[in-house]
C-alpha cells in the first residue's frame, strides 16, 4: 500500500526534494546553535572575548534569517506539494468510480464515497506533506545529538537517549490503537454522510407522508453512533499525548538528576549540562509535533487505507482485447435460456430463471408484471450492466460479451425509471446523451420533452 502511495510523489519529485533539503538545512542549524552556545560559555565569556561573541552572535543571527525563509519554503511549498497529490488522488479516485460496475454501486451509499473524495483526501494531503517532513527531521536530530553528545560523555548520553526510546516505543505502541479507533470513525463517518444525503435528498417525500420524526430519530441514531466513535479516538488521543508528555519531562527530570550528579562528580561541567538540555529541547521539538498532529495523521493513514481500498477493486464487467466495435446495429435482441442473480452466490435469489425472448429489429415491446419479477433487470442485461450467471443475451445475433462496450452502450437509449439532473443547467443535461449536439437539435429534444 505504501508503495502504492509512494507513487504519488513522483511528478511532485522536485518539490519533495526541496521540502526534505530545506527540513535537513534546519536540522542542521538546530544542531549547531547548541555548538555555539558551548563555544561562547567555555571560550568567549572567559576570555572576555567580546569581538569573537558579537560576530558570533551575528552569524547566529544570518542562520536564524535562513532558517526563517527555509521555514517558509517549507510550509507554504510543502502544504502545495500536499495539495497536488491530493489532487492526483482525487482525480484517480473519480475515474476510478467511472469504470467501477453497477455491482459496486448496489452495496455502496453515495454519502460514503463522496466522503472519500473529500475528507479522506484531505487528511491524506496533510499527511503526505507532513509525516515525512517531521520523521526526517526526529531521525536527523537523534542521530545528530547522539553523535555530538557522546563525546561529551558517553555514559550520560546513553542514559538519556534509554528514555528517549521509552518515548518512542510508547508513541508507537499507541498508535496501533489509535489507528484502530480512527478506522472506526471514518467507516461510521461515511455512514453518517450517506444518511443526510438519503435525507436531504428525499426531504419533499419526508415532508408529503409527514415523515420528519421518523428521519430525525434515524439520524440522532448514527450521531450517536459517530459521538461514541469520536469520543474513543479522543480518549486515545488523550492517552497518547499525555503519556508522551510524562516521558518527555521523565527525560528531562532524568538529564537534571543524572546530569547534576555527573556535574558534581566533576565528570562534565555545568556547561556541557546546558548543551544537554539544548539539545534534548531541539531533539523534541519534532517528537512534539509529530505528537500534536498524530490525529491528524492517523485520520490521514486510515483515509489512505480507504482510498487504496477502493482503487485495487477491479470491474467485473470487462471487455475482451479484441472486443467487437460496431456503429450500425440492426436492434435484434434475443434472451437464450438466462439465469441471473444478482449476488453470484449459492444462495442468493434467482431473478431470471430459464428466461428465453427474441425480439426482432425495429418491434416495439412491452414487459408487463409485478413490482420485483425482473422487467428492470432484463433491460440492465442488454447494455450489459450485469453479466448473466447462464445462458447469452445476444444483439444482432452476436453475445453481448463480445461487443466492444463503448460501442454497444452508445447505441443503446434508455430512459431511467427515476428521473435525475445532473448538476448545471437544462441545455447541458440535454447534452448528456450526445455532448457534440447542435443548438438546433437541443431546441428540438427539448420541443419533444415539452420543456420548450
Amino acid at each position: 500500500m505504501l508503495r502504492r502511495f509512494v507513487r504519488y510523489y513522483r511528478p511532485h519529485i522536485k518539490l519533495f526534494i526541496i521540502d526534505m533539503v530545506c527540513a535537513l538545512t534546519i536540522s542542521l542549524i538546530d544542531l549547531v546553535f547548541p555548538l555555539f552556545t558551548s563555544r561562547a560559555l567555555k571560550v568567549y565569556v572567559p576570555d572576555q572575548n567580546l569581538r569573537m561573541l558579537f560576530i558570533a552572535g551575528g552569524i547566529l543571527l544570518v542562520i536564524f534569517a535562513i532558517r526563517f525563509m527555509l521555514s517558509y519554503v517549507i510550509g507554504y511549498w510543502g502544504h502545495v506539494m500536499g495539495i497536488r497529490i491530493e489532487t492526483d488522488m482525487r482525480s484517480d479516485l473519480f475515474k476510478k468510480f467511472q469504470t467501477l460496475d453497477y455491482q459496486f454501486y448496489d452495496d455502496k451509499k453515495t454519502g460514503e464515497l463522496m466522503t472519500n473524495l473529500t475528507t479522506h483526501l484531505h487528511d491524506v494531503s496533510e499527511m503526505s506533506h507532513h509525516a515525512p517532513e517531521d520523521i526526517f527531521i526526529s531521525f536527523v536530530m537523534i542521530i545528530g545529538s547522539f553523535v555530538i553528545l557522546i563525546n561529551v560523555n558517553l555514559l550520560l548520553t546513553l542514559i538519556v537517549f534509554v528514555f528517549l526510546f521509552m518515548l518512542i516505543t510508547y508513541s508507537l505502541s499507541r498508535r496501533r490503537k489509535m489507528l484502530a479507533t480512527f478506522r472506526k470513525v471514518r467507516s461510521i463517518q461515511g455512514e453518517l454522510n450517506a444518511e443526510v444525503e438519503s435525507s436531504l435528498s428525499g426531504i419533499r417525500l419526508t415532508k408529503a407522508f409527514t415523515n420528519e420524526e421518523y428521519e430525525q430519530e434515524k439520524f440522532e441514531k448514527i450521531n450517536r453512533k459517530y459521538r461514541k466513535a469520536r469520543s474513543n479516538v479522543f480518549r486515545e488521543i488523550g492517552l497518547f499525548g499525555s503519556g508522551n508528555d510524562f516521558f518527555i519531562n521523565l527525560t528531562n527530570l532524568a538529564l537534571l538528576v543524572f546530569g547534576g550528579f555527573f556535574v558534581y562528580k566533576k565528570y562534565i561541567d555545568a556547561i556541557d549540562l546546558t548543551q544537554y538540555f539544548l539539545y534534548i529541547n531541539f531533539l523534541i521539538k519534532p517528537i512534539q509535533r509529530l505528537t500534536n498532529s498524530m490525529e491528524q495523521l492517523q485520520q490521514g493513514f486510515s483515509g489512505m487505507e480507504k482510498f487504496m481500498k477502493i482503487m485495487e477493486i477491479e470491474p467485473e464487467i470487462v471487455q475482451k482485447p479484441d472486443a467487437l466495435k460496431k456503429e450500425n446495429f440492426r436492434g435484434e435482441i434475443e434472451f437464450r435460456n438466462v439465469n441471473f442473480r444478482y449476488k453470484q452466490e449459492d444462495k442468493a435469489e434467482q431473478v431470471l430463471n430459464n428466461f428465453s425472448l427474441k425480439i426482432p429489429a425495429g418491434k416495439k415491446i412491452a414487459l408487463v408484471g409485478e413490482t420485483g419479477v425482473g422487467k428492470t433487470t432484463i433491460s440492465k442485461l442488454i447494455p450489459r450492466f450485469y453479466d448473466v450467471s447462464s445462458g447469452a443475451v445476444l444483439v444482432d445475433g452476436i453475445n453481448v460479451k463480445d461487443y466492444d462496450l463503448f460501442s454497444l452502450r452508445n447505441a443503446i437509449g434508455i430512459v431511467q425509471q427515476d428521473v435525475f439532473i445532473f448538476y448545471g443547467t437544462i441545455k447541458e443535461n440535454i447534452l448528456y446523451g450526445k455532448p457534440d449536439a447542435t443548438d438546433e437539435e437541443v431546441v428540438e429534444a427539448a420541443k419533444k420533452a415539452q420543456i420548450h
